[in-house]
């Protein structure tokens, strides 16, 4: 008999600790919490919603263009809490935040949006202690949150006392809560802290588990909004972008070059005599132009020589216009028998340096017109010999081209700066 009451004990306190562990996962489970996260995110929804349907067709086309790769997609599927959170986010972390000003329905937005609906800091049924112990729940709280508590006694027995702490300051304290009997109230955070229950119920009899208390405890709080001052500011946009320019390319061109024979004199077959025009064209601008003529193999030779490198012609041209004091030596021409004339019909001032056989002239805008700037004369006085003869003319010159670059682009665009007030 004593082995079926014992049994019947165990099998009733079992099913006291599973109804209390029913209950106490029921009340973490309230509808309260889930029905008021929805209610909020539907507010917002329906709050933005609103805001966007306000706008002006200039201002909705202005953020389609500006924010959306997919000009089809919805404002509103766009500017969703979590993108608002975002910006949020970066405002709390950084201290200021720039946005368009076609977008200043989202100053609101950003002091509060979803943050400044009820969070559920604990929602739960709880047996009050025994043995003179006392229960305590904590939680992380900010300054200026809004802590709202209400404590329900839902046992026939009496609560010796029930308190909340911010840090080590007690700023509720309930004694003897009776049966049935509910409290609620509401606090302010100071500062940053630790939010602290204590349930106690201490007594000679109720230290030993008889009459005891069952309490629903509610916390909720409410995350201020946000202190933001926003104003208009001009913002300095650089930005590099490929640009076609139009600059002069400064070219040394070999104009032209000519190798022959004069016959002498008295050959019949063959023509002792040359005479050519020295022509300049192709260039927008002339900088200037200049001549070599080589009258002896040897001579003719040694500048090839030299110009399998670099032509020596376009050498001197360079070092004439750079006024170089040791410019590149050209030979002089020492044949007696070959006779040169050359008629400059130009304009153009002719280099410190010069020979009968070599020259260079500098152009400006007044001579560059005249094409053809000499006539040349050859004559073989020799009844017996033949002899080579090369001739060499270069030009310098500007020619526009065009030039791919990036270039900074400076615009000015006006933005909203927000700026994160906080309490001194």
């Amino acid at each position: 008999m004593n082995k079926v009451r014992v049994f019947s004990y165990i099998v009733g306190a079992f099913a006291v600790l599973s109804l209390s562990a029913c209950n106490a996962i029921m009340g973490l489970q309230s509808k309260d919490g889930p029905d008021q996260l929805g209610t909020a995110q539907t507010s917002f929804v329906e709050d933005l919603s609103s805001d966007l349907g306000a706008l002006s067709e200039g201002v909705k086309n202005k953020l389609k263009n500006y924010m959306l790769p997919n000009p089809d997609v919805n404002l509103s599927d766009y500017y969703t809490q979590t993108y608002i959170d975002s910006l949020r986010a970066v405002l709390v972390e950084t201290g200021s935040l720039k946005i368009n000003t076609f977008e200043s329905f989202l100053v609101k937005h950003l002091k509060s949006g979803v943050k400044k609906d009820t969070l559920y800091l604990t929602n739960l049924y709880v047996n009050s202690p025994t043995k003179g112990e006392v229960k305590s729940y904590e939680f992380n709280v900010k300054k200026d949150d809004f802590i709202f508590y209400e404590i329900t006694n839902t046992k026939a027995n009496a609560l010796k006392e029930i308190s909340i702490l911010e840090g080590g300051e007690i700023r509720f304290v309930k004694n003897n809560l009776k049966k049935k009997q509910s409290v609620k109230g509401k606090i302010k955070i100071v500062a940053d802290n630790i939010l602290t229950v204590n349930i106690s119920n201490d007594n000679f009899i109720k230290n030993r588990g008889l009459f005891k208390s069952k309490l629903k405890i509610v916390i909720k709080k409410i995350v201020p909004e946000l202190k933001l001052k926003a104003e208009i500011k001009q913002d300095t946009i650089v930005t590099s972008k490929p640009f076609v320019e139009e600059i002069n390319d400064t070219i040394y061109k070999v104009m032209d070059s000519k190798n022959f024979t004069l016959g002498p004199r008295l050959d019949l077959t063959r023509s002792y005599q040359q005479v050519f025009n020295l022509n300049i064209a192709g260039f927008d601008h002339l900088i200037g132009w200049g001549y070599w003529i080589g009258l002896d193999k040897a001579s003719i030779a040694q500048f090839q020589e030299m110009a399998a490198k670099e032509n020596p012609l376009l050498i001197f041209a360079k070092n004439e216009l750079r006024k170089v004091l040791r410019p590149v030596e050209l030979d002089v021409n020492e044949n007696n028998d070959v006779e040169l004339l050359i008629k400059n019909q130009s304009l153009d001032a002719r280099s410190y340096n010069y020979a009968s056989n070599f020259a260079f002239y500098k152009s400006d805008a007044f001579t560059t017109k005249n094409i053809k700037k000499a006539e040349v004369y050859f004559t073989n006085n020799s009844t017996l010999y033949e002899y080579d003869v090369s001739y060499n003319l270069v030009a310098v010159g500007l020619t526009k081209i065009k030039n791919e670059i990036m270039k900074d682009m400076v615009a000015y665009k006006d933005y909203i700066h927000i700026t994160l007030l906080k309490d001194e």
